[in-house]
């Protein structure tokens, strides 16, 4: 098997329209493939929130955003496994 590394490059944002294109941009890709969406319990620590879901099931990843008063929320992980059971409905 031939795999390349490649080197990730981070940069922190600290314009608010930069940040909020990138957080559209990023939710965007995430809703647009995935395959899946339901309305999940998700707990974190200090807390829990309902959040619509979106799994994509070619890279068995999930993620939940939402937009508060002063911060983005962003939830994601792998797999389906947990979250299959948990969710009230899911729609493709």
């Amino acid at each position: 098997m031939n795999v390349e590394a490649r080197a990730a490059t981070l940069t922190v944002l600290t314009d608010r329209e930069e940040i909020s294109a990138a957080q559209a941009r990023f939710r965007g890709r995430v809703e647009g493939a995935s395959s899946r969406t339901g309305e999940l319990q998700l707990g974190f620590q200090g807390g829990a929130r309902s959040a619509t879901t979106y799994y994509v099931q070619a890279e068995e990843f999930w993620g939940a955003f939402e937009e508060l008063e002063t911060r983005y929320w962003t939830a994601f992980g792998s797999g389906i496994r947990l979250i299959t059971h948990s969710a009230r409905s899911w729609s493709k």
